[in-house]
């Protein structure tokens, strides 16, 4: 599916938009989108859709005023971030970027549910808590880098949002033990997690 096909699909399916000539778009990108997406996205939306105004905006960016001081965590098909937010303003050039996300997710359950099957049958039972340990020890992965308790206790303040991969259960508390466990005595920690 090309992003022309996308684009056609999202306006005419998902917004009931007929005529996208007439609607201006905003869009959240993935933090480590490249120049290049960018400009291919922006000159698919001028140029084929006619798009009267086309508006770009980090994740972050877009959450991080709903939010006094914090740190948000995006976790998307390729890779997770930290951002701290401090204030109501993210602090981008504080990133820190762990290269396991969605993919090595689905990648590593596969693995796992292929490990656990007897004959034909698939048995699905702890593995969906399972395979959220690579975002905590990627080591596992055979990936030598800080898991997402590191990342996170590296920036630790006031509060922790968790935002991005809510599609399995559990990561917001197993986060909270880690950060309970890596904080100085006393430390008051919050995690939210969106429900999207």
């Amino acid at each position: 599916m090309t992003w022309r096909n996308t684009g056609k699909h999202v306006f005419e399916w998902e917004l009931g938009t007929k005529n996208p000539s007439q609607q201006p778009v905003f869009m959240t990108k993935p933090s480590q989108n490249s120049r290049e997406i960018r400009e291919k996205l922006a000159e698919i939306m001028f140029e084929n859709f006619s798009v009267p105004a086309f508006c770009w905006s980090n994740h972050w960016q877009h959450s991080a005023s709903a939010f006094v001081t914090g740190l948000m965590v995006d976790s998307g098909g390729g890779v997770t971030c930290t951002v701290p937010i401090c204030e109501g303003y993210s602090l981008p050039r504080a990133f820190i970027k762990l290269f396991v996300a969605g993919r090595d997710i689905i990648e590593h359950i596969t693995w796992l549910l292929f490990a656990s099957r007897y004959g034909n049958v698939i048995h699905i039972r702890d593995q969906l808590y399972q395979v959220l340990k690579v975002l905590f020890d990627t080591d596992q992965l055979g990936i030598h880098s800080l898991g997402l308790s590191k990342m996170a206790s590296s920036h630790m303040m006031k509060y922790c949002t968790v935002w991005g991969t809510t599609l399995f259960s559990g990561p917001e508390e197993r986060l909270m033990k880690k950060l309970e466990q890596l904080a100085s005595k006393g430390s008051r920690i919050k995690i939210t997690a969106s429900l999207a």
